[in-house]
């Protein structure tokens, strides 16, 4: 599947039904999505994943399938959620937004906590394991070539 989304563009279509006591509200979103050309070594190596597994077309815009993907034709949350949240009415959009930033303050604010409190302490640390890291990368680049 991977290997026939390589360097073309394809359709996501996505339906949703809303169903409450008062209403039942029925739309869809369509995401046009251009992948990257890949080798066969990319597609093998994201293959070997468990990732492609579970997904319909094989990719999932929220994980490693985004390294795949070039270029969107629609808004990163129609593609990631299913639905854009231009489709709400004013007051569901503004609440929704409220949500996502609030979320986002305490997932930043919780960042900068731990920053402050671990921060020195790790410093020299996580030079070395930044360093390791890297050298391991290189490493795995190396031999992956050489097979």
């Amino acid at each position: 599947m991977i290997s026939r989304l390589s360097g073309r563009s394809h359709t996501v279509c996505t339906g949703v039904t809303v169903i409450t006591a008062e209403e039942t509200r029925t739309f869809h979103e369509t995401t046009e999505v251009h992948f990257y050309p890949l080798s066969p070594q990319e597609v093998e190596w994201y293959c070997s994943l468990k990732e492609p597994y579970d997904k319909a077309g094989a990719y999932g815009i929220q994980a490693a399938g985004a390294l795949l993907v070039q270029g969107l034709a629609t808004s990163i949350d129609a593609l990631s959620v299913g639905f854009t949240i231009a489709e709400y009415d004013w007051l569901m959009a503004l609440v929704c937004s409220l949500i996502i930033a609030a979320v986002t303050l305490c997932i930043c604010l919780g960042g900068l906590v731990l920053g402050r409190k671990f921060g020195m302490r790790l410093a020299g640390r996580a030079q070395i394991l930044g360093g390791a890291i890297l050298i391991f990368i290189g490493l795995e680049i190396f031999i992956s070539s050489m097979l």
